[in-house]
C-alpha cells in the first residue's frame, strides 16, 4: 500500500481500510453502486457523486489509472439507465403512474415517498425539451433515476436516448473523476481553503440549503394551485410550462397528434394527445410567437399570462364567435370582483383599463374537426426591464397588489367554463 498522505493522518485508520478493501473489489463496488443511482427510489439514497469522486480520490492515491474509475461509472450509468428505459417502455406512462401509486401506499420515510406527478411533470417537459432533459438529468438529485423509464414510456427512440445519455453522462461522470483528482493531488489546498471558511462557509451552505427547500416548497405550492384549478374548472388536463411559441399552437399540435393516434407517425412519438371531448388548459409563462386578432403580434414578455382552452362545442361552428366575446366578458367580471375599476370590453375580443388595453382574446376553432380554442393574454405585472411597460398597455399590478398569472389563472377559468357550458347547452 503507497504511503498515506500527510494531510490524511488524522483519518490515517479510515484511509487504510478504504485503499485496502478498494483493490481488487472497490471498482466493482464502484459499478455496482453507479448501477443502483440510477434505480428509482434507491438512487434517492446512493450518493453517486460521492461515491465517483471518493474513488477517484483513492485510486490516486493507490496509483490507480483514473481511466478505470471513469469507464466504471460511464458503464454503470450506461446499464443502469438502459434497463430502467426498458422497463418504462414495457411499463407505459399508466404503468409508472400506477406504479407509484402503489409505491407511495407503502410505509416510508417521507423523503422517499415521490408524487405520482412526476410522470406528467417529466412528460411534459420532454415533449417541449427531450434531448435537454437527458443531457441535464445527470446532474439533477432524483430526476437521474426517473428521466430514463419516463423516455422508455414515451418511446423516445433508443439511439437517441443513448446518444444524449452518453454525452451526459460522460461529462458528469469526468467531472467528479477530476474533482477527485483534484482533492487529492492538492489535498493541502483543499483544506487550507475549507478550513479558511469557517463560520463563513457554515452559514452558507445552511443558506443554500435554505434556499434550496424554499425553492421546492414553491414549485409544490405551484403544483397543488394547479391541481386545485383543474378539479374546480373540471379539466381533463392542465399543462403548465416556462416557454411556448404560443399556447394556440400548442394545443393544436396535441390535437394533430391525437389524429394521428394509430398511425405509424403516432405511435412512434410518445407525444401527449388531444382526443375529442378532452378539456384542456395550457398556461405559458413567456411566448415567443405570441398573436392577436388578424395575426397581430402579441407580445408575451415574462409577468403575464398566456393560456388557452381546448374546448369541444356542440352548437355549430357559426354561433361559436359568440364565446370570444363572452369570454373578455367574463374576464372583466372576474377582474371588476377583485377590485379593478373602469374596465370596459371592446368588441369582439379586447379588455381595457382606464390605462390602456389590459388583456385580449384569440377564438381559433375548426368546424371540420368540431374543436375551439379560446386563447388569452393578460398584462399581469409590468416587465422588471421596462419601468413604464408598453406603450398603450395596462397592467393589473397597478390596481392590485401583487397579482401573479396564477392567481388570474384561477380567478378566470373556472367561471369561463361553466359559462361555456351553460351556453352550450342551449
Amino acid at each position: 500500500m503507497s504511503s498515506i498522505p500527510e494531510i490524511l493522518t488524522p483519518i490515517a485508520p479510515i484511509y487504510s481500510w478504504i485503499a485496502h478493501y478498494f483493490l481488487p473489489w472497490g471498482l466493482l463496488v464502484l459499478l455496482v453502486l453507479t448501477i443502483a443511482e440510477t434505480i428509482p427510489f434507491v438512487g434517492l439514497v446512493t450518493p453517486g457523486e460521492v461515491i465517483i469522486a471518493a474513488a477517484a480520490f483513492v485510486a490516486v492515491g493507490q496509483h490507480v489509472s483514473l481511466l478505470w474509475v471513469f469507464v466504471l461509472a460511464l458503464a454503470g450509468s450506461l446499464i443502469g439507465s438502459t434497463a430502467m428505459y426498458l422497463t418504462g417502455r414495457r411499463l407505459g406512462i399508466e404503468g409508472l403512474r400506477r406504479f407509484l401509486v402503489r409505491y407511495n401506499g407503502l410505509r416510508l420515510p417521507r423523503f422517499m415517498r415521490v408524487d405520482p406527478g412526476i410522470v406528467d411533470d417529466l412528460k411534459e417537459y420532454f415533449e417541449l425539451h427531450g434531448t435537454v432533459t437527458i443531457l441535464s438529468a445527470r446532474f439533477i438529485y432524483g430526476m437521474k433515476a426517473f428521466v430514463p423509464p419516463v423516455a422508455g414510456a414515451l418511446r423516445m427512440s433508443y439511439a437517441r436516448f443513448l446518444l444524449n445519455l452518453f454525452l451526459g453522462s460522460s461529462f458528469y461522470t469526468l467531472v467528479l473523476t477530476l474533482v477527485g483528482w483534484f482533492l487529492m493531488r492538492n489535498a493541502a489546498l483543499a483544506s487550507d481553503l475549507f478550513s479558511g471558511l469557517g463560520i463563513f462557509g457554515v452559514v452558507l451552505l445552511i443558506a443554500l440549503a435554505v434556499f434550496a427547500a424554499l425553492m421546492v416548497k414553491q414549485i409544490a405550492e405551484r403544483r397543488r394551485r394547479l391541481m386545485a384549478l383543474r378539479e374546480r374548472a373540471r379539466l381533463t388536463k392542465i399543462t403548465s410550462v416556462h416557454r411556448l411559441a404560443s399556447t394556440n399552437d400548442y394545443l393544436k399540435e396535441l390535437i394533430a397528434s391525437g389524429q394521428s393516434q394509430g398511425t405509424a407517425l403516432g405511435q412512434r412519438s410518445g407525444q401527449s394527445q388531444a382526443e375529442p371531448g378532452d378539456t384542456l388548459l395550457v398556461i405559458a409563462r413567456t411566448q415567443t410567437g405570441g398573436r392577436g386578432q388578424f395575426q397581430r403580434s402579441w407580445t408575451s414578455p415574462a409577468g403575464g399570462l398566456y393560456a388557452s382552452l381546448l374546448y369541444w362545442p356542440q352548437r355549430p361552428v357559426s354561433e361559436q364567435s359568440e364565446l370570444s366575446l363572452l369570454s373578455a366578458q367574463v374576464l372583466c367580471e372576474v377582474l371588476t370582483a377583485q377590485g379593478v375599476e373602469g374596465l370596459f370590453v371592446k368588441a369582439p375580443n379586447d379588455l381595457y383599463a382606464p390605462d390602456g388595453k389590459l388583456a385580449g382574446i384569440l377564438l381559433e376553432a375548426s368546424g371540420q374537426d368540431g374543436w375551439l380554442i379560446i386563447g388569452v393574454g393578460v398584462n399581469v405585472r409590468r416587465p422588471r426591464h421596462q419601468r413604464q411597460g408598453f406603450e398603450g398597455a395596462a397592467y393589473l399590478s397597478d390596481a392590485l397588489k401583487n397579482p401573479t398569472p396564477e392567481d388570474v389563472a384561477e380567478w378566470l377559468f373556472p367561471p369561463l367554463l361553466e359559462r361555456i357550458r351553460s351556453w352550450d347547452d342551449r
